[in-house]
């Protein structure tokens, strides 16, 4: 007996020893506390005095039996007991285990537990992750377990508060998740005033009590439900949803714990509303915001297009006019007046195809190592008979080291066209000061080159600067400007690798940076002999593949003008079969880059495995984009870009074709 008393002395369960004759043996603290006595009371009192039952009740239903159970001093209260009858060496005894639903028990242990259930909550994730259907899971689990009810559902109520409908409901035993029934304040009036009154609606009957017996039949009784506690969710005092507690079985004391627990685990809720709206409103606005951003864009592109169409259209006029003046010209000034004027049309389009090229930074660059301060000395020195007399164009350098990896015509560009912007900006004289400094890379890797163009014009203002480097933009008279400048100097920086900004007031002028990465500067090294086939440099024959049959029939004739033997092809295939048939007999193979069934690149792979020495020299007018960074950066890797003049075709064909010629001592 005594082994026995002493394995239930600590426990945290209020535990009573009695004997078969109804008397108390003994009660551990945790009983003493449970029912009001002096410590070492309980032994030989009645166990009657404490509970209305005798020994001979034994075992019970899984949860416990519900009992009324009485004080030391006469309090009342609900507990659930097992009792368990054990054949001692000394004697036979009935260990009683009560579990109290009434408020009687240690109030600050159950709190210390319902805080640690909520805290718990506010940790997970689920709470504020923006995700309502989760957080309601989350909560319905820990309410179910921390208060061991059956049923635990989270509902919302829609905007005319007429409609509850349920967003998660949890069974305990079958561990299953439902959601979707609809609650209407027509069918259960009474229900929906009560949530409207008060924090919480605790029944203790659920069948009986006013606020809830509208669900007496047809769902409590089926689903055997005793009593419902519902708290109330709240978003700036006004009624959103509720959190009901269904208990399964005959009808329930809620203690005042629960409760609050119960209205805590609603305002927990409530949060957990408020975080996944505040999420659904920021994702609404963030796609709003791309909707704009994609709206701008299709605006600019409708201005691209038309400003595109009005130029080529012009230019298309100027060439298909002037070449039905040559067809009827009568004598060779005449003529050459009318070729004049193609070719200047013509130069025009090349020109506003590499402008549109460096908008999209799909151009194809001519990169070297270029110091940037002394290819500014030269272009400023032609900027001046641009620049107004009444206008002062300062140039002041870094001593430091300005060398940048880059195309020098575009480099030209970038300053031509900030310039130019800058004495449009100035009414009545002024000063554009340009300037360059080397500085750290803001990456913190190497360092950064900047180009500063500053004028003290007009500015630029407010409701124009994140519109200034749309394509075809600008804020100056019809006539007086294209908004392709600006554009192109966006493209050309970010294919260079670089970042242009403004900075800009209303009357107090306007500031460009370019930033560029600096070149670097290395030893130079011994440069290893090109491998070549030893191929005759003078009347070399090269294999065309272009499948635009009037540009491959005039490079063909432009080719063979200059002294060149061409065999023709209009896709890569044929290209492979004719290089197979000509066998050693190639000197270099001229690819377009973007070819059907058969591209430039594989083309190029394609020749190369039958000829690994094969100099190849690629053309595009799609821009450098199409071939991969990586294999731009190989050395055997030529590009010329279109259009081209002859001059241009001529002199890239004889560079690759020295290139691979080998050098003799």
């Amino acid at each position: 007996m005594h082994r026995l008393i002493a394995l239930f002395a600590d426990a945290a369960d209020a535990v009573v020893v009695a004997d078969r004759q109804g008397r108390v043996v003994h009660a551990n603290e945790a009983a003493e506390q449970l029912f009001g006595l002096l410590p070492g009371e309980a032994p030989e009192m009645p166990l009657t005095s404490l509970c209305p039952f005798g020994v001979e009740l034994e075992g019970g239903p899984p949860d416990g039996r519900l009992v009324r159970c009485h004080t030391r001093d006469g309090k009342a209260f609900d507990s659930r007991v097992v009792v368990l009858n054990i054949a001692t060496e000394d004697i036979p005894l009935s260990v009683c285990v009560f579990w109290p639903l009434g408020g009687i028990e240690d109030e600050r242990h159950a709190s210390t537990g319902y805080q640690r259930a909520l805290l718990q909550l506010a940790r997970t994730k689920e709470l504020s992750g923006g995700d309502f259907e989760a957080a309601a899971r989350a909560i319905c689990v820990l309410a179910a377990e921390t208060m061991q009810v059956e049923r635990i559902s989270v509902w919302l109520l829609d905007d005319a508060a007429e409609v509850l409908s349920c967003a998660c409901l949890y069974e305990r035993t079958k561990r299953t998740f439902s959601s979707g029934t609809q609650l209407t304040a027509r069918d259960y009036p009474r229900y929906f005033a009560a949530l409207e009154e008060g924090r919480a609606i605790a029944a203790h009957d659920a069948v009986h009590d006013p606020r809830t017996s509208e669900f007496a039949h047809g769902y409590l009784d089926v689903r055997g439900i005793g009593a419902m506690l519902d708290s109330v969710l709240r978003v700036e005092g006004k009624v959103v949803g509720a959190i009901c507690h269904e208990h399964v079985g005959p009808p329930r004391t809620w203690r005042e714990q629960e409760i609050v627990f119960a209205g805590e685990l609603a305002d927990q809720a409530a949060h957990a509303l408020l975080s996944a709206r505040r999420v659904a409103a920021e994702e609404e606005r963030e796609q709003m915001e791309a909707e704009l951003r994609q709206a701008q864009k299709l605006e600019a592109l409708g201005r691209l297009s038309a400003g595109v169409a009005h130029d080529f259209n012009n230019l298309l006029s100027v060439i298909l006019g002037n070449a039905e003046l040559a067809r009827s010209a009568t004598t060779r000034e005449e003529l050459e007046v009318t070729l004049d004027e193609i070719r200047t049309a013509g130069e025009r389009a090349a020109d506003l195809t590499s402008r549109l090229l460096a908008i999209g930074r799909r151009q194809v660059l001519t990169t070297e190592t270029v110091d940037w301060n002394e290819r500014l000395h030269e272009s400023i020195q032609l900027l001046r008979r641009l620049i107004p007399a009444d206008i002062l164009l300062e140039f002041q350098p870094t001593d430091d080291c300005t060398l940048v990896e880059a195309d020098p015509t575009q480099l030209d560009q970038i300053l031509m066209n900030l310039c130019l912007n800058a004495r449009d900006a100035i009414q009545g004289g002024g000063r554009i000061t340009v300037t360059t400094r080397r500085e750290r890379a803001e990456n913190g890797h190497g360092a950064d080159v900047v180009l500063r163009v500053e004028d003290d014009g007009a500015g630029i203002p407010e409701e124009f600067r994140d519109r200034i480097f749309d394509p075809f933009f600008t804020s100056k008279e019809l006539g007086s400007g294209t908004g392709l400048g600006l554009s192109m100097i966006y493209g050309i920086v970010q294919q260079h690798g670089g970042r242009v900004d403004v900075e800009s007031q209303v009357g107090d002028g306007t500031a460009f940076e370019v930033r560029l990465p600096a070149a670097q500067v290395e030893e130079s090294e011994a440069r290893p002999e090109p491998t070549t086939n030893g191929r005759r440099k003078g009347g070399a024959r090269i294999l065309l593949a272009e499948d635009s049959s009037s540009l491959r029939r005039m490079t063909r004739r432009l080719l063979e003008r200059a002294g060149y033997d061409v065999i023709e092809a209009q896709d890569g295939n044929e290209a492979l079969a004719r290089f197979r048939e000509a066998g050693d007999d190639v000197d270099l193979a001229l690819l377009d880059v973007v070819m059907p069934e058969r591209d430039g690149r594989a083309t190029f792979e394609a020749l190369r495995e039958l000829e690994p020495r094969l100099p190849v020299l690629f053309m595009t007018g799609y821009g450098a984009q199409v071939l991969s960074p990586d294999f731009l950066e190989r050395e055997d890797v030529h590009v010329l870009a279109k259009p081209f003049e002859a001059r241009d075709l001529v002199q890239a064909v004889r560079d690759v074709l020295e290139e691979a010629t080998p050098t003799t001592d």
